[in-house]
């Protein structure tokens, strides 16, 4: 699976293969393919994209082959196209959650490190003089 052009999950594959063949992949010329005979490290491709999103890919989900060599079934294909719409919707709350949290600790890590060096200190009061 490749999430934001980078690899985020792989199985059966390394993550090196998978960089080397994401080197030659153009993801506009199979935006709506599905398959892709010639590709045979990748021969089934489905965008990532939720429907009623605004035309933005987050990624990909990239299967390749069985060991037997032999292609998906179409409807194992349909069904990672039923997929990937919720998919796509369950990595964008995991990514938005994981810059939340990302933002959090870092605002506790400053507070933190306000407070390790004492309490803070104020400058004495002045008494107000009144002129007259």
């Amino acid at each position: 699976m490749l999430v934001d052009g980078a690899v985020a999950a792989a199985r059966g594959i390394d993550a090196k293969s998978v960089k080397q063949w994401l080197k030659e992949f153009d993801p506009d010329s199979c935006r709506d393919a599905l398959c892709s005979t010639s590709d045979k490290t990748f021969p089934v491709r489905v965008p990532l994209q939720a429907r009623a999103d605004d035309g933005e890919w987050i990624g990909w989900l990239l299967v390749g082959p069985r060991p037997d060599g032999s292609l998906l079934s179409k409807d194992e294909q349909n069904a990672l196209v039923d997929v990937a719409a919720p998919i796509t919707r369950a990595v964008r709350i995991v990514t938005r959650r994981e810059l939340r949290e990302k933002s959090l600790i870092e605002r506790i890590e400053a507070i933190e490190a306000q407070l390790s060096k004492g309490p803070p200190r104020f400058a004495p009061k002045r008494e107000k003089t009144v002129n007259r």
